[in-house]
């Protein structure tokens, strides 16, 4: 059931809002076969069409839901993290909706950048989506979202993160460069990326 289409949750037999304190105060456990676990929202099991179409979202109890764990704890918790994060980003892209795009925002604005020796292609790109969510808010990148851009690009060869460099040359809005990056890309990849908030970015650069 999706919750931004009924708003509502079968929990243990009984029917709940979906956006009530009882669901905020419940824990979630994501886990796979690798016995890898880690604590999570529920709300990331919504669909996007759940955030374009939905009504009665509380965005705020969403937000106060990622407050409960660290969202970017372990590699399964930042992938779907990510993930919904992106969501959110495209929705907003579809209806202008400022609550998604801040939600987007406080929830990668947790991400611990003290682990960023252990993870620096993680602090990339989380980097990279609040450079996006900035250029949507501002219209136009700072100076020292530049510098980190440019910096980024030298500590990743192009060779090994060629995707990386492809989103880092469209938020220093490289028109050119940008679209031969993405004519290298093998045809599935950019299907891929055509589906991503960063295209909708690019777009806007033809």
């Amino acid at each position: 059931m999706s919750l931004g289409n009924w708003g509502f949750y079968f929990v243990i037999g009984k029917l709940i809002n979906a956006f009530s304190e009882d669901m905020l105060k419940r824990q979630y456990t994501l886990s796979n076969d690798s016995d890898n676990e880690c604590a999570h929202s529920l709300y990331i099991t919504m669909i996007e069409a759940s955030l374009t179409k939905g009504i009665n979202i509380d965005y705020e109890v969403i937000r106060r839901a990622f407050d409960r764990f660290d969202p970017f704890f372990n590699s399964m918790a930042f992938t779907n993290s990510n993930q919904f994060c992106l969501m959110c980003i495209s929705a907003f892209d579809q209806t202008g909706n400022m609550e998604l795009q801040e939600t987007a925002e406080y929830i990668y604005q947790k991400y611990n950048y003290q682990r960023a020796a252990r993870n620096s292609e993680e602090t990339a790109i989380v980097t990279i989506k609040l450079i996006q969510i900035k250029i949507r808010k501002n219209g136009n990148i700072e100076a020292e979202d530049s510098e980190t851009l440019i910096l980024m690009k030298r500590d990743f060869p192009y060779k090994d993160q060629p995707e990386l460099h492809f989103c880092a040359i469209v938020l220093l809005m490289n028109k050119t460069e940008a679209a031969y990056t993405f004519r290298e890309f093998q045809m599935q990849r950019q299907e891929y990326y055509r589906k991503l908030p960063i295209y909708h970015l690019y777009s806007q650069l033809q």
